[in-house]
């Protein structure tokens, strides 16, 4: 079972309020999403955008005069600063040019919002009862779950749990985890995956009996 796939990187970039930070200007990287807090202003004309609340009641493009503006909401998740020699010239920070002149370091910065990216993820991804995480996001890329005990499938599915394991090791490396709760059944253990999110899921069943001497996820 192959969870579904979602580029997470599909950002809209904005103008932002540089705020507290200070600095010439400031770019927001939002993530389209109707339960964000953000909405964002772009002309269709000429693909300007920004933070709404940089002008509440704008009705044209500040760039092309255009009216036909775009509202998108949007969740924030990285904000970088131009700082230019805001911070440099409070600090009297210099370094020396390559013409021996002493000058004030021209500055920028960046922030990721870790735990925004989080929140961003499951709202935007998921369901109600299914999580969908990217993989770089993921608790493991692959959870596999083995026969349940007792059943005509438990004997195929030990003799093979290992070398499956060792396969998917040399396509995944080490981000695997077995679900050996074997007294669950397959259903539930399959649930519980995916309220946890793995981008795949690999289920030792019925198939694994129709031919012993190979393994048969389904």
């Amino acid at each position: 079972i192959i969870m579904r796939n979602i580029n997470i990187m599909n950002l809209i970039l904005v103008e932002g309020a540089s705020g507290m930070m200070g600095g010439n200007q400031s770019h927001e990287f939002h993530y389209p999403a109707e339960v964000g807090d953000d909405t964002l202003l772009q002309c269709k004309k000429c693909g300007f955008g920004m933070n709404k609340e940089m002008s509440p009641k704008l009705v044209q493009c500040p760039k092309c005069s255009s009216t036909d503006i775009e509202f998108t909401r949007a969740i924030e998740v990285g904000h970088t600063f131009d700082l230019g020699t805001f911070y440099s010239n409070a600090l009297s920070a210099t370094y020396s040019d390559i013409d021996g002149t002493m000058k004030p370091p021209y500055m920028g910065s960046y922030g990721l919002g870790v735990s925004r990216l989080i929140g961003a993820s499951v709202e935007c991804l998921s369901t109600q009862e299914i999580i969908q995480w990217p993989r770089s996001l993921s608790p493991f890329t692959v959870c596999i779950i083995p026969a349940k005990e007792g059943s005509i499938e438990e004997n195929a599915s030990l003799n093979n749990i290992h070398s499956l394991y060792n396969h998917f090791t040399k396509i995944f490396g080490d981000d695997i985890v077995i679900d050996d709760r074997t007294h669950m059944t397959i259903g539930k253990r399959l649930i519980e995956a995916k309220k946890l999110g793995f981008p795949f899921v690999v289920i030792i069943g019925k198939k694994i009996n129709e031919n012993p001497t190979q393994t048969h996820p389904t």
